[in-house]
């Protein structure tokens, strides 16, 4: 068994030889074993990122999301069966398609993010309606349930549906729900207009030269995208799945059980070696992030950046010395 002290060295030496930028958190069923941040929290003010730096976690978001739902289905307001149509309607096609299928990208739904304007798109303000408006015509890629094809329009529609059956707004049901039962109080939907204290600023290299991320209007992401959290409230996070204390046992099993292609719901499955691991990337403009679970190990690592680098594979190097 390699020691703890040797363990943190090791990762430290991993992260600084990749020119990690951002925070990094290892954890056993001990404990945690390893946190450390590196680079600019904001460059223009060199402002040094910590462990309580804030940055938007992109796609993460995705599995509070698929929770919010599942709560919603373990108290009987919905099931995982009911067809899109019952919450909107006019939706096109809204009679075939599912929340299961929504949850697992199997509904064939036009992904908005590959919409050929993309980027100015990105710039406007939205209401949660009109980003649904602007996807809802568009050609399905397959019939419903025929394979899987990542959307995040499933899981802004996933968002819709969290609103009109709790009668909250998305942001205030995570927060009574989950970041407040959690005591994840460093976790929120992000909106550009809110002083939010210790928040990253995303940036990206081009030709070598540090530039300000692109900007993105965080109206549009929703429960596909819109968080931002911490390393130490998503280790919070991750020590919860192994309790009660937000889903019991059997839906949270099916919170975890691959539907199509290794995918459940907000979380790949794979096995490394004999092991199993549960992950997901996360990815918007300037920022990078990483979660990789293995439940029976109780290993979790946690990785956050605001300069666009590819992550996943440092937080795969770090799960391997740890499982060692």
């Amino acid at each position: 068994m390699i020691s703890t002290n040797k363990i943190k060295d090791q990762i430290s030496t991993v992260l600084e030889q990749a020119n990690f930028k951002g925070s990094f958190l290892a954890a056993n069923r001990e404990g945690i074993i390893y946190t450390g941040s590196y680079g600019l929290a904001n460059a223009e003010l060199n402002v040094r990122n910590t462990t309580s730096t804030k940055f938007r976690i992109g796609s993460l978001t995705k599995q509070f999301t698929a929770l919010s739902i599942l709560q919603l289905v373990e108290n009987n307001y919905l099931t995982v069966n009911d067809t899109l149509d019952r919450f909107i309607p006019e939706y096109p096609s809204g009679k075939e398609i599912t929340i299961h299928q929504l949850l697992s990208h199997s509904s064939g739904i036009y992904n908005f993010s590959n919409r050929s304007d993309i980027m100015e798109w990105y710039k406007s303000s939205m209401t949660i309606k009109e980003t649904i408006d602007s996807f809802q015509h568009q050609p399905t890629s397959f019939n419903p349930g025929e394979k899987y094809e990542y959307s995040n329009s499933n899981y802004v529609l996933l968002t819709y549906i969290i609103e009109q059956v709790s009668g909250l707004s998305y942001e205030v049901y995570l927060q009574n729900n989950i970041f407040n039962v959690l005591g994840m109080n460093d976790t929120g939907y992000d909106n550009e207009s809110e002083i939010i204290i210790n928040r990253a600023t995303g940036y990206y290299y081009k030709d070598e030269i540090l530039n300000n991320a692109p900007y993105i209007n965080m109206s549009i992401p929703q429960g596909a995208g819109g968080l931002y959290s911490t390393i130490e409230d998503l280790y919070k996070w991750d020590r919860a799945l192994y309790c009660d204390n937000l889903l019991g046992e059997k839906i949270r099993a099916d919170f975890f059980t691959p539907k199509i292609e290794s995918y459940a719901y907000g979380w790949m499955v794979q096995y490394f070696g004999n092991m199993k691991v549960l992950f997901h990337t996360g990815g918007i403009h300037g920022f990078s992030s990483f979660i990789c679970r293995f439940p029976e190990e109780q290993v979790c690592v946690i990785a956050l950046n605001n300069y666009s680098q590819d992550i996943s594979g440092i937080a795969v190097q770090v799960s391997q010395m740890i499982l060692r």
